[in-house]
């Protein structure tokens, strides 16, 4: 968890006017440390910040987004979910039962390499939700 002397920091780091109800919005989404919609984002913000709306909670997602301090997460239900970057990491998605995987970030840092050598691109891999089969899915297809 970080302070909210680490929050405050980390939003003028990024440009951002410290305001309450920013740091409650990103504050929320650190310390909740999954994936969140906006409204238990909201929800758990109403309890430090009462006064906060869902229009300002969904102002502070997109700032934050925008700023790579958040991701927005599709997990294949159809549902925006919200979560703290931090370090980079990955989902697959399997279609077969619709579990979430986390994947480790070196084979898409490679990927990412390879591609600025190969290419001449450089691609943001902090955050990608990939569809595919799990290990068990996997293992009844074969």
């Amino acid at each position: 968890m970080q302070t909210t002397d680490e929050i405050k920091n980390l939003l003028r780091e990024h440009g951002l006017r410290v305001t309450a109800p920013r740091i409650t919005v990103l504050q929320a989404v650190r310390d909740g440390r999954r994936h969140m919609s906006a409204e238990e984002i909201y929800d758990a913000v109403l309890a430090h910040y009462p006064a906060i709306n869902m229009v300002t909670v969904y102002r502070s997602l997109e700032s934050f987004e925008l700023l790579g301090l958040v991701a927005r997460v599709e997990l294949g239900d159809k549902l925006t979910r919200w979560e703290w970057i931090g370090d980079a990491h990955h989902h697959l998605i399997c279609r077969g039962c619709g579990a979430v995987v986390e994947l480790d970030d070196a084979p898409f840092q490679q990927l990412a390499e390879e591609l600025v050598r190969t290419r001449g691109v450089r691609v943001d891999v902090r955050h990608l939700a990939l569809p595919g089969l799990c290990r068990g899915c996997l293992a009844r297809a074969t």
